[in-house]
């Protein structure tokens, strides 16, 4: 199963921590769009990227 999780910022630490692992991939609400979601088959968003989707969506 892969999965997508969506933060509202990233920075090294996030990315080092998830790179490694296999079909877990990271994104920034900011960037989110429909390919993305569609691909894969889990989605983990956190509070603060739900909030930076919200505002993104309006």
């Amino acid at each position: 199963d892969a999965g997508l999780i969506v933060v509202d910022q990233t920075d090294d630490k996030v990315w080092k921590s998830l790179r490694n692992i296999p079909r877990v991939d990271l994104t920034t609400a900011a960037s989110l769009n429909a390919h993305d979601v569609l691909a894969h088959e889990k989605l983990m968003i956190t509070r603060q990227g739900l909030t930076g989707l919200e505002k993104r969506l309006g």
